[in-house]
């Protein structure tokens, strides 16, 4: 499997593979390890594009259903999982550096680039009560960043096989996973299912339980998940124009939210 990168440098794509290295040597099946060219490296360089080699999988996307949701939810608990010492602290990256957390967004809505129906809808879900939830302190973990159903590998009897891309993982709150999982899987006709929504939780949670903070600000994560789904669309396609038809692409976001939060 060969992965082909012409919009980050050498030094963010190994960032990346120091991740997925870490995530192998700590016996944590559902990621995938580098492979080692003939040069000694995990990487090699073509021109002025980078790339690595991965082992192939057996494995397709499947559709959102009662069978994939449960297995996202467990397999991104049993990441969680994994022990993080002192020396991968000092190692691995920050989430912050190639994700957008609540402090990233709230800065960015005080920005003059920020358009105004995303300041708005922002201003109108996030009341201060919700803003104090969310700043509270939570578990830090080795986080996906972008765990969305396409982003699993299954096998034919739905068992989960392999996470990829994980170009927004680091060090991170656990429960911001949590909440962009939910956001980006956990979808009936655009729109999030609440059925979906507590099977992702209780599965989740057969692994690694949740503490009472977390539980307590879930709702306001997947908010949060959503604007950073959103922010991301922003950055690319709105104020970095690589794709016109994608413009206001982020919208759909937005509307999101304010749907689920009526729905709650």
């Amino acid at each position: 499997l060969l992965k082909v990168s012409n919009d980050k440098n050498l030094e963010q794509m190994q960032k990346e593979l120091l991740i997925l290295q870490t995530l192998g040597d700590k016996n944590f099946e559902y990621s995938l390890t580098p492979l080692v060219t003939l040069s000694g490296n995990n990487h090699f360089q073509y021109e002025q594009s980078f790339g690595v080699v991965f082992p192939f999988i057996e494995g397709k996307v499947k559709p959102i259903s009662q069978k994939t949701i449960p297995e996202i939810a467990r397999k991104l608990a049993m990441l969680h999982k994994v022990e993080v010492i002192d020396l991968d602290e000092k190692r691995l990256r920050n989430h912050s550096e190639v994700g957008f957390s609540f402090e990233a967004i709230e800065k960015f809505c005080e920005l003059p680039i920020c358009p105004t129906d995303f300041k708005d809808a922002f201003n109108k879900i996030f009341s201060e009560e919700k803003r104090k939830r969310i700043k509270k302190e939570f578990p830090i973990s080795i986080i996906h960043g972008d765990l969305f159903f396409d982003n699993c590998l299954f096998r034919e009897d739905f068992t989960l096989e392999k996470m990829i891309d994980f170009e927004q993982a680091g060090l991170g709150e656990r429960i911001f996973d949590i909440g962009i999982s939910i956001a980006g899987s956990c979808l009936k006709d655009g729109k999030i299912s609440q059925d979906l929504k507590e099977l992702f939780i209780k599965s989740y949670q057969e692994i690694l339980p949740l503490n009472p903070n977390e539980l307590e600000s879930l709702h306001e994560f997947i908010h949060v998940g959503l604007f950073s789904i959103a922010l991301w669309r922003i950055k690319r396609f709105f104020t970095g124009n690589l794709d016109d038809n994608k413009k206001l692409s982020y919208q759909e976001l937005i509307t999101r939210s304010i749907n689920f939060e009526h729905s709650n």
